[in-house]
């Protein structure tokens, strides 16, 4: 074997061995955000399928109104709570932009 021949198998060697300590690296350094990126891709799933068929969401409701009303009734006072912050804070801001112009 010639020279060059053995030092470039001696680099590719190298090269293969830094390669899989690299991946054996990242495989410890992303282990930790698997279960959020699994969430993420569920979350984004059940997105698209709502858009698709938005009757879900109703159908959704209503069993959740069926079954645990109580639980219906707060996450609605909820909603309504957050409903009113967002239209009054709405209506402070144009106020505020017509009194300033």
């Amino acid at each position: 074997m010639i020279g060059y021949e053995r030092k470039l198998l001696e680099r590719q060697a190298k090269l293969r061995s830094r390669a899989a300590e690299e991946r054996e690296r990242m495989s410890h350094a992303v282990a930790p955000l698997q279960p959020y990126v699994t969430l993420t891709g569920r979350a984004l799933r059940l997105g698209r399928a709502v858009s698709s068929h938005p009757e879900w969401v109703f159908l959704g409701a209503a069993a959740v109104a069926i079954f645990k009303p109580r639980m219906a009734l707060r996450a609605g006072g909820r909603l309504w709570a957050v409903w009113r912050t967002l239209r009054s804070t709405r209506r402070y801001l144009r106020a505020f932009w017509r009194w300033t112009r």
